[in-house]
């Protein structure tokens, strides 16, 4: 089961190796539900995550009705 990681500045200073911890997460196969900031406002999205891009710097995520959905990794705020 995920536990819900707080992916901010603070959680990378004290956790090390905070991040991979958070990538290897998302590799999960499993449903999550991911809080994010996206114009200001604060989303959340259920789904599965379908690709994860580390040069862009981007989440995609099919969500239950298989839309897919891109999300910033650097807006995420909780994993759950």
């Amino acid at each position: 089961m995920l536990k819900s990681i707080l992916y901010n500045d603070s959680c990378k200073k004290q956790f090390r190796g905070g991040v991979t911890l958070f990538l290897k997460k998302l590799s999960v196969n499993k449903l999550i539900s991911i809080d994010y900031y996206s114009n200001g406002s604060l989303k959340t999205i259920k789904g599965r995550v379908y690709k994860l891009d580390l040069i862009k710097q981007s989440l995609l995520l099919k969500d239950e009705t298989h839309q897919p959905f891109t999300i910033q990794l650097s807006g995420i705020r909780q994993i759950y």
